[in-house]
């Protein structure tokens, strides 16, 4: 039953939602240090409510309760605050239209060697720091990576839970599974995915191979660096083969989430089958 909030925006029911724009409260939840993590948009809010991610509340406006009612299950175990327009807006502090907003319990992240026995693929991950690219590389890990994807978060990653990484996956970051990677543990890591099978794909516009030329591997693993400083040389030397995209020579790179999704479809995509003739 929805629970109408027509007093201030102060209502300490609401304090998980207030002043989003706050620069405190987005640093704590850049790097991943709350309990909680915020969830935004139609999309995303039922996303959330079909992942194995537990509720703590959701908050929207009266207009908008109707897009997720039938995600809803019967019974919710979470209140479902409705409000004004006007008082979203006091609440989170800058005007919000995409009318939905929800908050979820962060849980225990799986170990590696979790991971490494459960994916049929790899996205590895270093020192990618931007949200929008992160958000859109779960997006396309869901979409290209085959069976069984998972990704690794390395060294300098954001947090995958900060609410525009999520809005930019359009929810899949809560349903591909991840896991992040103390600095110090990163290299025996990088060893530990080789040693249970994984073919690791270093994509570096120096790379010697031609991705193109590459027969998909059983288990691959994607291993992606930030704009601009690319991939460590620690991290690429643990690689099994390094790889490029070809492109017009006057070109440097591409967006790591447009490189990676195109690295994706060749490493990930399923083998052809083998012909013979009769």
């Amino acid at each position: 039953m929805p629970i109408p909030l027509a007093s201030l925006a102060h209502d300490p029911r609401a304090a998980i939602y207030a002043n989003l724009k706050d620069a405190q409260l987005r640093s704590r939840e850049f790097l991943g240090t709350h309990s909680l993590f915020i969830a935004e948009s139609q999309l995303v809010v039922r996303s959330l409510l079909a992942s194995r991610y537990p509720v703590h509340s959701i908050l929207c406006t009266d207009e908008s309760l109707p897009t997720i009612a039938d995600a809803l299950p019967p019974a919710p175990t979470f209140p479902v605050f409705t409000v004004s327009r006007e008082l979203m807006h006091e609440i989170v502090g800058f005007p919000f239209h995409r009318g939905v907003l929800a908050a979820g319990h962060r849980l225990p992240e799986p170990t590696l060697n979790d991971l490494t026995a459960s994916a049929t693929s790899l996205t590895i991950l270093e020192g990618i720091t931007n949200h929008d690219n992160v958000g859109g590389i779960f997006r396309n890990v869901a979409a290209l990576g085959g069976n069984h994807p998972a990704v690794i978060m390395g060294p300098g990653c954001c947090d995958p839970l900060y609410r525009k990484a999520i809005r930019v996956s359009i929810g899949h970051v809560l349903h591909v599974p991840f896991t992040k990677i103390a600095d110090a543990d990163w290299l025996a890591s990088l060893a530990a995915i080789a040693s249970a099978g994984f073919t690791i794909a270093a994509l570096t516009p120096s790379g010697a191979t031609d991705i193109q030329n590459i027969q998909p591997p059983t288990k691959p693993a994607l291993l992606l660096g930030a704009e601009g400083p690319g991939l460590t040389q620690p991290a690429m030397e643990h690689a099994t083969l390094r790889v490029r995209i070809p492109m017009r020579p006057d070109m440097d790179s591409l967006n790591v989430m447009v490189s990676g999704a195109i690295a994706m479809s060749h490493l990930c995509r399923p083998a052809a089958p083998s012909t013979t003739e009769l």
